[in-house]
């Protein structure tokens, strides 16, 4: 063997028992499958199921205080969980009006018939499949972001509006943090480059709202009322 491969041979000798005595000896690895059914045998099984019905029978009730004032009787954890929650979700939404306007101008696709009521409305897959559409498809962009990072489904609504003084329509999510006045998410800014409340933007009526699963028709009451405190 000449003496060049005969250094090689024995250096690389040493690095492997070096690089061997830094690993040490091998070690099992533990690893777990996570998800295998409980049954009824298992020692924690009642505990939790216990747990599971309590907590499902609150949860309704802990929403709803969550949204709304609350008892005379909450404790201070809830005011502040239930006001930091909300204080976020807003600057999360408005975060996402930002970026859905953006890839609205980037993926906005003009529909020459121009008819909301005549045109067929894409789907989510659709929208994806064609990288972008009109209003009416490039609306789910906001829509299906809500949904996607937490908002629940049943606050999270498109909808049809139109624009009173000519009779034009125009798709927008809504997100009903308010049952009785939501925020508007105009993903392509026809209606309102900023977040705002539906009482906010004189001029537009609410016409249909719906889900993947829900229709409602919206009936515009008109009532007197002192100004929402900002």
């Amino acid at each position: 063997m000449p003496v060049r491969a005969a250094f090689r041979t024995l250096a690389l000798a040493l690095l492997a028992a070096a690089v061997a005595g830094c690993l040490g000896p091998a070690k099992p690895v533990v690893t777990y499958r996570y998800f295998v059914e409980a049954e009824p045998g298992d020692v924690w099984f009642e505990k939790v199921r216990g747990w599971q019905l309590r907590e499902g029978e609150a949860r309704a009730a802990v929403e709803a205080s969550l949204r709304g004032p609350g008892d005379e009787g909450s404790g201070l954890l809830r005011k502040k969980f239930a006001a930091f929650a909300s204080d976020e979700k807003r600057r999360l939404a408005e975060r996402f009006v930002e970026w859905a306007q953006d890839q609205a101008m980037l993926h906005y696709r003009l529909d020459e018939q121009q008819d909301l009521a005549g045109d067929e409305w894409p789907t989510s897959q659709e929208l994806f499949e064609q990288n972008g559409n009109d209003c009416d498809g490039i609306d789910l962009i906001a829509y299906n972001l809500l949904l996607e990072l937490g908002f629940r489904e049943d606050e999270i609504y498109r909808a049809v509006i139109r624009r009173d003084r000519d009779g034009e329509f125009h798709m927008v999510t809504l997100w009903f943090e308010d049952p009785d006045d939501p925020w508007v998410v105009d993903t392509t800014g026809a209606m309102t480059m900023k977040m705002r409340r539906v009482s906010e933007l004189p001029g537009w009526t609410v016409a249909v709202l719906f889900n993947a699963s829900q229709h409602y028709t919206a009936r515009k009451i008109e009532t007197w009322k002192q100004a929402r405190a900002r």
